[in-house]
């Protein structure tokens, strides 16, 4: 048997109590279809394929989708993502996916002045990409 030990920085414990997943109660949230596409990239060092959720409408912002198989990777994928102060969004009670924003195509004006609001306007459009493929993508883009 080995012994690691975790660095407290590193891994979140509990993961699920410290982030709670999104709902899609309000349809006001819901994005619609052509909102989002998913654009597949093959040998990703280290990682092989990556699936990437873009944001039609600029600045285009991209998300990375992870797609855990199991409870247990989905914890471990969370705590992780959580540990490197990352912020991932995913469905309340769907345990397969997490969606972590990357970055965007188009440049973002960002400055001292509008930071707030162009961290709040990240989130958002995180947290409809991560319904967007709750609803429609998880049907189309299979694994």
């Amino acid at each position: 048997m080995e012994i690691k030990k975790l660095k407290i920085s590193d891994y979140v414990v509990f993961p699920r109590t410290l982030l709670a997943g999104l709902t899609c109660d309000d349809d006001a949230l819901m994005p619609s279809r052509q909102d989002f596409d998913v654009e597949v990239v093959h040998d990703v060092p280290n990682m092989g394929t990556a699936k990437l959720i873009v944001q039609q409408a600029s600045p285009h912002m991209v998300f990375q989708l992870f797609e855990p198989t199991s409870e247990q990777q989905f914890d471990d994928f969370l705590s992780k993502l959580l540990g490197m102060h990352r912020s991932p969004a995913y469905v309340a009670g769907c345990l397969d996916f997490i969606v972590c924003f990357q970055g965007c195509k188009d440049g973002m004006d960002i400055n001292q002045q509008n930071y707030k609001a162009v961290v709040q306007q990240i989130y958002n459009t995180r947290d409809a990409a991560a319904r967007w493929w709750y609803k429609y993508g998880k049907e189309h883009f299979i694994k």
